[in-house]
């Protein structure tokens, strides 16, 4: 296939080859979609540390989060873009409770080689570093749970994450 021959091309050379799945995730998610997006994982997953998944419009949902989890599990580099979409600036009274639902999200699945970036557009002035960024995480205390479908929760040394995909609100309590 075309990703596997560009993949052992670049492995060959020490490039390193990152491939957006955003066409296939936010599909409907057919039959062929999920078998192509699988073969994406199986090719990367062989020719780490030479690949990696970028998600160009990171958007919470429990699937995305399904898949972030099998792509640590995979050992796949994983860097998760949010914010373009909504335009949230820092400066938005609504921009806490985007960062805490958004981020929050992402640390539910997040694993060793996997980022989080937010830029409320692609102007240089549009990627701020976040006082989140700066607070200690710790070690993961164990992996998501879920008390109801939709309702997720992941404790850290540092931080409890609570997210309700339905209510797309989230919390994360520093310690």
């Amino acid at each position: 296939s075309f990703i596997e021959e560009a993949t052992g091309v670049l492995a060959g050379h020490g490039k390193v080859a990152w491939f957006s799945t955003n066409i296939l995730r936010h599909y409907s998610g057919t039959e062929a979609e999920r078998v192509f997006y699988g073969k994406y994982e199986a090719v990367l997953a062989a020719h780490t540390p030479h690949g990696g998944v970028y998600w160009e419009f990171f958007v919470p949902s429990v699937a995305n989060l399904l898949d972030q989890i099998r792509l640590g599990s995979l050992g796949i580099p994983l860097q998760a873009h949010c914010g373009t979409g909504p335009r949230v600036y820092p400066s938005d009274p609504r921009f806490p409770a985007f960062l805490s639902y958004n981020l929050g999200a992402f640390l539910l699945g997040v694993a060793p080689l996997q980022y989080f970036q937010y830029s409320a557009n692609w102007r240089f002035d549009a990627f701020p570093w976040l006082a989140d960024y700066d607070r200690p995480l710790g070690a993961p205390l164990g992996a998501a749970t879920n008390s109801t479908p939709t309702l997720w929760t992941r404790r850290f040394e540092h931080a409890a994450v609570t997210v309700d995909f339905k209510a797309e609100t989230g919390a994360i309590a520093w310690a």
